[in-house]
């Protein structure tokens, strides 16, 4: 039996629902009904589902469970989780999130003392918090920092640590080495676990690190903890602690040999492990920031650009951004070529442009381009604005262009997915009004980011004609139209 034909049995078994009648009301003959109730043939449609609710009477739970049952039979188990995961990673995940704790420079003195030991034995988590704290502070401060950890991201005082210990205005280098589930390996629900590891590092690049991040495959530590003794480790220049999977106990040090030999150890671990997402340079930089997608889109397979707020970039003309790019610009001759090139790449790509309604409107009321920095142009006027949007919409274009008719996720804080088969990009913003890009690397990854932009069902989107008609109506009557 599928999962939807126990589900559904055990709906009739509780309502009491006799089969001739569902069959009836559902209009399918009761040979077929018993095929489905029996696991032998999946359920022809949504409508078909819908009927099946209505006639049962199901709550609002039990219905959203019959549909989600009735996608897993489907699409299958694994496929339909891991595309939920990638739909709650971007619905949910909020890049503009500074973690909000200490406002003054953090001491390696405050709260811990090592006194004159060469090493400590740490005991429950109080205390290796307090000494992930002291050896942290402490090189931040060091002229050039450098922490290396191998450590879960999941690990919950991990992030709060770095949040605490950034504020001493010298710049440290991260390596942060982690373990990812072998996405071929994991079933269902578990699939999400990649993707949590990489919702959880994202505040980490607000914080004043270079920070990098590698993964590899295996068990994940924490889910074999009686048998992990000591499976993460933390060094910096003048420390190393060595922790248990449960993070309740460890072992500080700070004596020479002990640190050579862990370092040799992280290294090595090092050498094999594969780098999880790039952290592109400069990313106020406008420049550099079209080098950075251009270099997304070299690849010619055909990709996917998801943004709440539409992609305006292929139907920007030459006389549009020379109008509204600003006068006073630096370079702004170079930039402006960077730019018009950019665009021209833009056009001969074989991309799929995904964003929302809300996002097309959103534009016609505040002028605003989301790929080029703020700051660098003007707002356009009302009349160029009508002008973009009927570019966008151009019939020529509008099979390229999807529009959902709600939100995947937060306009304020918005998520900029570049994906294509080999290469990804995610843009994200960060609370300082600056964007990060971070290239996704991890092949797991890599193929869930395209197979949901590829799988999006279509009832999520407008026609080109509904679409047509609502933007018509807001270009009319909208009450943002004042020069």
């Amino acid at each position: 039996m599928s999962i939807f034909s126990q589900l559904l049995s055990e709906y009739m078994k509780q309502k009491k629902i006799q089969t001739y009648r569902l069959a009836q009301y559902c209009g399918y003959d009761r040979g077929n009904m018993y095929k489905i109730i029996n696991g032998k043939r999946n359920p022809p449609g949504k409508e078909f589902v819908e009927k099946v609710a209505g006639y049962m009477h199901l709550t609002p739970l039990e219905k959203t469970k019959l549909y989600e049952a009735y996608q897993i039979s489907i699409v299958g188990y694994d496929i339909y989780y891991r595309r939920k995961a990638v739909l709650e990673f971007l619905t949910e995940v909020d890049a503009g999130r500074e973690l909000d704790f200490a406002l003054q420079p953090i001491r390696a003195e405050q709260g811990f003392e090592m006194e004159d030991k060469t090493f400590m034995l740490l005991e429950g988590r109080h205390a290796v918090r307090s000494a992930l704290m002291y050896m942290t502070a402490d090189e931040t401060h060091q002229s050039e920092g450098h922490i290396r950890m191998l450590l879960q991201p999941e690990t919950d005082f991990l992030a709060s640590i770095l949040a605490m210990c950034s504020n001493s205005g010298i710049q440290t280098w991260v390596d942060h080495i982690f373990c990812l589930d072998d996405t071929n390996k994991a079933t269902g629900k578990d699939k999400n676990y990649n993707l949590t590891c990489l919702k959880n590092i994202l505040p980490l690049y607000h914080y004043n690190y270079e920070y990098q991040t590698w993964y590899y495959y295996g068990y994940i530590p924490g889910q074999n903890q009686m048998f992990a003794l000591f499976p993460y480790m933390v060094l910096t220049s003048g420390y190393a602690c060595i922790l248990t999977a449960d993070l309740k106990k460890g072992y500080l040090t700070k004596e020479p040999e002990m640190l050579k030999m862990l370092s040799e150890i992280f290294e090595n671990c090092h050498s094999h492990a594969s780098r999880f997402a790039s952290l592109a340079d400069s990313a106020n930089h406008a420049a550099e920031q079209m080098a950075f997608l251009s270099a997304t889109f070299s690849e010619r397979s055909t990709g996917y650009s998801l943004q709440m707020e539409p992609c305006f970039m292929p139907v920007l003309t030459k006389e549009i951004l020379q109008k509204y790019l600003r006068k006073d610009l630096p370079g702004r001759e170079i930039f402006l070529a960077q730019l018009l090139d950019y665009t021209r790449q833009l056009a001969k790509q074989k991309m799929i442009y995904i964003c929302s309604m809300e996002g097309i409107l959103k534009f016609l009321q505040n002028g605003r381009i989301p790929e080029i920095p703020d700051g660098l142009y003007e707002i356009p006027s009302v009349s160029d604005r009508i002008q973009i949007v009927k570019a966008l919409l151009d019939p020529e274009r509008a099979t390229r262009l999807r529009i959902l008719k709600n939100n995947i996720g937060n306009t304020e804080t918005p998520v900029y997915l570049y994906i294509r088969p080999k290469t990804g990009t995610l843009r994200l913003p960060l609370a300082t009004d600056q964007m990060v890009n971070l290239q996704i690397q991890e092949t797991g990854m890599l193929e869930a980011f395209y197979d949901f932009c590829e799988n999006l069902d279509e009832e999520m989107f407008y026609s080109f004609e509904e679409a047509e008609q609502i933007v018509e109506e807001e270009m009319k009557a909208g009450d943002w139209k004042t020069e």
